[in-house]
Order: structure tokens, then sequence, then C-alpha cells
């Protein structure tokens, strides 16, 4: 009877190591990336700095990463480029043939990333936020454990609808920010951005852009903040 107690006691342990093995817990980021093509002054995205946000180095080289690429453009409609790497079970899996798919997919997002640097920058018009609001649409259906927009732009819309470098309209977002908004989500209406977490990221050359820059990106931090989304502004991403 001992000897049987016990067997029942070793197939009780394994089977429950074998549950614990087989229920790693491992979470998937989407990092969307918007990259303004309209000014020359942009700063970069970099693929080291978006493999760390992604959370996939170190302990969390099992956990699963998403990466998407646009542009923010003179047009509303953009390409997009994608790339995935889907989470592995530590203890099912193979680490250095983990490590070399994590290195081939921070390869698969430079080589996204320097592919979409050729080219000239700087366009006479830029239709910013129908890029943002449609990536943010995108995000916001996303069945994934945390979801970013990187955002490099100076947020300044310039379409024959509605431009910010126009002083009517610097006052008007001053002054009356619900009509801008109002104006905006006629164009296309945001949905609940509720567990995203949106990243602004420009460096202003000098004081006269950096007025202008703090008017227009507290806008848009209300504006996304509204909708349920996190939102930071800051110069650099690290």
């Amino acid at each position: 009877m001992k000897t049987l107690g016990v067997i029942f006691i070793i197939i009780g342990v394994s089977i429950g190591l074998i549950g614990s093995i087989s229920h790693q817990n491992n979470s998937t980021i989407s990092l969307s990336t918007l990259s303004d093509i309209t000014d020359t002054l942009i700063a970069k995205p970099d693929a080291k700095e978006i493999v760390s946000l992604l959370g996939i180095t170190g302990e969390g080289k099992w956990n699963g990463g998403e990466f998407r690429y646009s542009t923010v453009s003179d047009v509303s409609y953009n390409k997009h480029s994608d790339v995935r790497l889907s989470s592995a079970n530590k203890w099912l899996s193979n680490e250095p043939e983990r490590d070399k798919e994590i290195k081939q997919f921070q390869k698969a997002i430079d080589e996204i990333l320097s592919n979409n640097e050729v080219g000239p920058k700087g366009k006479r018009q830029s239709s910013v936020y129908l890029a943002i609001a449609r990536e943010l649409n995108y995000l916001s259906q996303k069945k994934v454990d945390r979801k970013y927009l990187l955002l490099y732009s100076d947020l300044m819309e310039n379409t024959s609808e509605l431009s910010f470098y126009s002083t009517q309209s610097m006052l008007w977002l001053k002054d009356y920010p619900d009509s801008v908004r109002d104006h905006l989500n006629k164009l296309q209406n945001l949905n609940n951005l509720t567990g995203i977490t949106v990243i602004i990221i420009y460096q202003p050359e000098n004081p006269a852009q950096d007025q202008i820059f703090r008017v227009v990106s507290e806008f848009y931090r209300k504006l996304l903040e509204e909708k349920g989304a996190t939102v930071t502004i800051t110069a650099n991403l690290n």
C-alpha cells in the first residue's frame, strides 16, 4: 500500500510539473510606429530601442512581439510593413535557437526602418490626424497584452481642410479646442483606446517651434486621453 501511495504521489507531482510547463504565462506586445516624413528634422525610430520596448530580451525573451510600421505623409493612406515574433515556451524550447529568432526579428525591424529611410524627406502638406486615428483604431482591435504607438512627429496638420500653420487655427487650438476636435472626429472617429500607450517623440529646434509644439501636443494629449489612451510626450525614446 505504501508503494502504491508513493506511485500516486509521483504521478501527482509529474502532472503538476507538466501542467506548469505547458501553462507558462507569456505576454505579447503589439507596437506600431508612425514616422513623419513631411519634416526633415523628425527623430528616427531605432530597431534596438523598439526590441527593448517590446520586452523580448533577457527574461522576456520567450514573450511574443508584433511590429508594424507606417508613415505620416502628405496623403491620408500609406503602406504598412509588418513583422511578428511568436511567443515560445521556455521549458520546451531551445534557448540558443530562441536567441537566433530574436536577432532575426530585430534584423527584420531594422530592414523595414532602413528601407523606409530611402527617398527624400519634407512635404508641402502633412496629413497627420488621419494617419494617427487609423493606426490607433487598428491597435484598439488587437487582442494582445499591451499595445504601443510610437509617433515620431511634430503633429503639424497641414491639409486643405485644416492647417496648424495658420494663425487662425492656432488660436482655435488654444481657445476652442473642442471645435477642432469635433472637426477631426468628422474625418475619422476614434475607437475606445483603453490599454494603448502613445509615445509622441519630437524635439523642437528653437523656442518658436517649442511654443507651437506645446500647444499642439497638449491638444493631442487631451484628445487621446479622453478616449482612454495613456500619452507620453518626450524628446527621445530612451
